[in-house]
């Protein structure tokens, strides 16, 4: 029997749950029990996961835990969900992150035999939809190659990820970290003596489909809060025109291969919006 249990946060009225719950079930290693933390579905998506409940998902188990979407953060659902974790291991996924192939978990399992490991996290790479600034980001971030990561690399996305239930127990996700409960986890981990390891092998379609700028900015001053708290720096102005100039630079040269120069003003706007909303995230504390 699998010592893997997969926590999947939802809030949805999508059908793109479907899909993703078919390619869990279709995993070489397949789960022990699937635990769903819900914080405000539709009804009818409620409504065949609690069919799900009854008979399970292609055989698999499944526990369904409805959180108030009031009280909805990244931390917070992940605490909801580990509670209900009895397996040594503990597979976290994003409800918008499908699998790629089949051996996504196993891949992942695998990289947890060294038991100096904390835990690791997948690859992503863009979904079909995706715009060509974002997609070059994804394939920037997340290289090719695995590689363990000890202090001071905390980078740890729990979009495609596993841990171990004893650190879990040891030190949970911290609810005051915002969107970056990640890292804030992997910091605390490495300081303890462990590894975290990225596993490229690991693959899911993934990206943050941010077409309104609000939403963009939105997303991206939170983590600015979150990465201030967790490193204990902020990005300053200097850093956030030159990060914004030089992505915009590459964009505008990858666009021009493209023949897509036309995209370019929408690329740069973006670009400005998001260091802007990094910066104005990393002083919010300084606000009144």
């Amino acid at each position: 029997m699998s010592d893997v249990t997969l926590v999947l946060r939802t809030r949805t009225s999508l059908p793109e749950l479907w899909p993703l719950l078919d390619g869990i079930a279709s995993q070489r290693l397949k789960p022990r029990r699937i635990v769903v933390v819900d914080s405000g579905s539709s009804a009818d998506v409620l409504a065949r996961l609690y069919v799900a409940v009854v008979s399970g998902w292609e055989g698999i188990p499944l526990k369904l835990i409805e959180i108030d979407p009031s009280a909805y953060g990244s931390a917070h659902a992940l605490n909801v969900g580990m509670q209900a974790v009895e397996t040594p291991l503990a597979a976290v996924l994003s409800q918008d992150a499908q699998p790629a192939d089949d051996g996504y978990l196993e891949a992942l399992a695998t990289a947890m035999e060294d038991p100096g490991r904390a835990g690791c996290y997948g690859r992503q790479v863009p979904r079909g939809d995706c715009d060509p600034w974002t997609a070059r980001d994804l394939e920037a971030t997340y290289g090719p190659e695995s590689k363990d990561q000890s202090a001071p690399d905390c980078w740890f996305v729990n979009t495609c990820s596993m841990i171990r239930r004893e650190l879990w127990e040891r030190f949970p996700f911290d609810e005051q970290a915002g969107i970056v409960e990640d890292h804030a986890w992997a910091r605390d981990v490495q300081q303890a003596g462990y590894r975290v390891r990225y596993v490229a092998e690991a693959v899911v379609r993934h990206h943050h489909d941010h077409r309104e700028l609000a939403a963009l900015w939105q997303r991206f001053r939170d983590e600015g809060a979150g990465l201030r708290q967790v490193h204990g720096r902020r990005t300053g102005v200097w850093a956030a025109l030159t990060g914004s100039a030089r992505e915009a630079g590459r964009d505008v040269a990858m666009l021009a291969k493209r023949g897509e120069l036309k995209r370019a003003p929408r690329a740069a706007l973006r670009r400005a919006v998001k260091h802007g909303a990094l910066y104005w995230g990393g002083r919010r504390e300084d606000q009144p």
